[in-house]
């Protein structure tokens, strides 16, 4: 039954279209219209955008070159094609490659090597296309992404009919051919990262509903303070056998990430803690009272589980360096001049009085929150 009334609805709408084309060309208008495409606007790639995207085409002009070809230039077409792309109802924008001015070594008319500024540097114009929040063909996004890859590949845009050349082959028949599923240049790779663990089914899982979890962080970075690992074994001297059994646990037993995932929690209630450490408790206790009361949170990964403290909106944030160097490994110098570094621990006290010292990373690092959607 859903297989015929899917059947009949397409060829119901076909009836429509042939029968109606006034209609027709009114109901493409209103599918396109979600697009903007105004002339008298520049849509310039974003951070905003993607992020992932299509690299449609990539349009270049010789800097310093005194023979001027004829044609537009690669802006006009650039902006001509993103125009063309965005009345077919695909969001495109102008993304500008400027070259570096570069010093190269060449030989004089005595041959010496001198050193020359290159003033012949490629600028490149490139028009990306879509925004897309994953190429993975299992998802929604990843087929959309594909789907548009395809249609773009076989377009012919008007405005690549004259004034520019593009090498035709077997391999590349049309102008667009060329074109291939690509990241938001402006984003750093720590970005794509971030933008990957915010749609994974797998992270949201383990993070969703966690205490203190790092979801709930307000910042744009978070500074990473601990970081507790898993199991890990080089297979290059055992057989996979025997690495598998290491793995295996006994009955009753945790496995290692639980096990991570209980240290961190641990660790970020005792930095959330009110009270501080009594002093009489340790010797350290005076220097590890700037310990509690922090704003921590929880991470749970694909192979670890971390503890970060702090939300700053700039990787230069003031609070987020001093935050580093307090929790930081310091060096000792002792007698001959010779160098220890101490990794910083936190004692965590239990009831019974005894003591789990946990450690904190030698060297703390910032990292993208990742944002739950």
């Amino acid at each position: 039954m859903r297989c015929f009334m899917r059947s009949f609805t397409y060829a119901m709408l076909v009836v429509l279209l042939v029968s109606f084309p006034v209609q027709a060309q009114a109901l493409m208008k209103k599918w396109t219209s979600r697009i903007e495409a105004d002339p008298a606007k520049h849509y310039q790639l974003d951070k905003a955008h993607g992020p992932w995207m299509v690299m449609v085409a990539s349009f270049r002009s010789l800097v310093g070159d005194e023979n001027k070809s004829e044609g537009i230039s690669p802006e006009e077409t650039a902006r001509e094609l993103v125009l063309e792309l965005r009345k077919q109802g695909i969001p495109a924008y102008v993304y500008e490659v400027k070259a570096e001015q570069e010093i190269v070594k060449v030989k004089d008319d005595f041959g010496r090597d001198v050193r020359k500024k290159n003033l012949r540097r490629v600028d490149s114009v490139c028009v990306l296309a879509g925004n897309y929040e994953s190429i993975d063909p299992e998802t929604d996004h990843g087929r959309s992404a594909q789907k548009t890859l395809t249609i773009i590949k076989k377009m012919h845009p008007v405005c690549l009919t004259k004034g520019v050349i593009y090498a035709k082959s077997p391999g590349r028949p049309g102008p667009l051919s060329g074109a291939f599923l690509a990241p938001n240049p402006l984003l750093s790779m720590d970005e794509l990262e971030s933008s990957k663990k915010s749609l994974d089914p797998l992270l949201i899982r383990l993070n969703g509903d966690e205490q203190f979890s790092l979801y709930e962080n307000q910042g744009k970075y978070t500074l990473v303070v601990a970081r507790f690992m898993g199991k890990q074994i080089n297979v290059v001297n055992s057989s996979l056998a025997d690495a598998e059994a290491k793995f295996t646990n006994k009955p009753g037993e945790l496995n290692s990430l639980d096990q991570a995932a209980i240290q961190a929690r641990t660790l970020v209630r005792a930095l959330r803690s009110r009270e501080p450490l009594p002093l009489n408790a340790h010797p350290d206790a005076p220097q590890l009272q700037q310990f509690c009361r922090m704003e921590a949170f929880v991470w749970h990964d694909y192979s670890s589980s971390v503890v970060t403290v702090g939300s700053f909106d700039t990787p230069n944030d003031p609070e987020a360096k001093r935050l580093a160097a307090m929790f930081a490994s310091k060096t000792v110098v002792g007698p001959g001049g010779r160098q220890t570094t101490n990794c910083r621990f936190l004692p965590v006290l239990h009831q019974d009085k005894s003591f789990t010292f946990i450690p904190f990373s030698p060297t703390p690092e910032l990292m993208l929150v990742p944002v739950k959607r």
